[in-house]
Parts: C-alpha cells; structure tokens; sequence
C-alpha cells in the first residue's frame, strides 16, 4: 500500500486514505491538517483492495471542525465504499450532523446512497435512486455547486441532478466518517477506503477521472458493473 496519491482535482480540503492507518490516526493528505482518529474500525482486506471495517455497532473515525471543513456553499463528498448489507438503515459515510446542528453529510440508507444538506434547518435529501449491492466496491459521490444543482454519481456517472439553491447551515458539529457526528448512532456496516472533501463541487470530467484513477489503481482486479443514468 505504498502507491502514490490518487488524483485529487483543486479544493481538496480533506483526503483520508482509509487504507494507510498510522496506528490509531489516519494522515490528511489534503495539507489542511484534518487528521481522523479511528475509533474501533480494523483495517481488514476486501477483495481486491484493503480498508478499515466498520461493524455498524460503534466504530467511527473522528475527524473535528476545524475551519476548513466549515462549508456553507459549494461542496463536493466522496468515499469508496463498500456496503456489507442494503438491509440496514441510516449508515453514514462522511457526516457532520448530529441533533440540532445539520450541516452536510453522505449515507446509505437501506442501500441507496444519498447526500442531505441543511439549510435554515430544513433537511434536504438527494439520493441516487437505486440500490447498491452488497460486498461490492463503489465510488460514491455528491456534489452541490452552491447555485442551482446537486448532482449524484456513482461509478464516474452521473445517476441523479436535482434543482438546489440555498445556503448550507454552518454549525460547530465535527466531521466523522462512519457514524453520526457525536458517535451514537447512524454506524456503517461495511468497509471505506478513501474519503475526500471539497470546497467546491467537481466537475462531471473530474468526478469521471477520480473514478477511472482508482478503477484503474485500486480496481483493476474487479468485474466492472455499469450503472443505468436516472432523470
């Protein structure tokens, strides 16, 4: 596991590399220094690449909320991800929520992926419209460009676009990967490879890109599945 970084488009504000923990810490290869620390979560292999495990009973990785991770605007969340179950409900990837302080997170919810965004305290969700298999590698993505449009993909392709224009609520809950943001409840069963933020939404190109880099890197051993667009 001593490759060199994925691509990684402009705006990176978090790049956690799940499957190179340093003990208990986990490095930001963004340069904003927002290192996670792993709470329970075990660094297991998942054909074909590594990860860390989640058990959907209390592991997580604690990130914080430093001020880099603050965005209210344009954003993009990804992971590579991979579910052991399309049964279990509410299982966070990366999120930064908890009761009463809604910012922005990502999930799987009995086996769709969605992003939900809060905004003057209402919660929105976009989600991808279909549900993701079991023990099966995916790259997940949600992107919101600040001004009119939020956009799901999987796999490099673009499943889901919803009209979207409001401000996301800033609020002093820390980024967790795994769990909701005070570690209670909202546990991912599965395993998480890579997770990246942005302060800025990818573009469709980039979102494509990251995809065909870790295909190509990291995938290369596994039977490619298309996706079906959805309007």
């Amino acid at each position: 596991m001593s490759d060199a970084l994925l691509y990684t488009p402009s705006g990176c504000v978090l790049y956690l590399d799940l499957r190179k923990p340093v003990g208990d810490k986990l490095l930001d290869y963004s340069g904003h220094g927002n290192a996670g620390t792993i709470y329970e979560a075990r660094l297991e292999y998942r054909h074909p690449l590594w990860g860390l495990f989640f058990d959907g009973k209390a592991d997580y990785v604690y990130v914080g909320d430093k001020p880099s991770l603050k965005i209210t605007g344009a954003i993009t969340l990804e992971a590579l991800i991979n579910i052991s179950s399309a049964e279990k409900n509410d299982m966070s990837i990366l999120r930064k929520w908890m009761p009463g302080k809604w910012s922005y997170m990502t999930r799987v919810e009995v086996g769709k992926f969605q992003m939900l965004l809060a905004s003057g305290g209402t919660i929105y969700t976009f989600g991808s419209g279909f549900e993701l298999d079991a023990h099966r590698w995916y790259h997940v993505v949600g992107a919101y460009d600040g001004a009119r449009r939020v956009t799901i993909y999987v796999d490099g392709v673009i499943v889901r676009e919803y009209n979207f224009k409001r401000t996301i609520d800033d609020t002093d809950a820390p980024l967790v990967i795994g769990a909701r943001s005070d570690g209670a409840s909202g546990f991912f069963f599965g395993y998480i490879a890579l997770a990246r933020v942005y302060n800025r939404a990818l573009t469709a190109k980039e979102v494509k890109r990251c995809y065909e880099d870790i295909k190509l890197r990291l995938l290369r051993r596994m039977q490619p599945v298309g996706v079906e667009m959805i309007r």
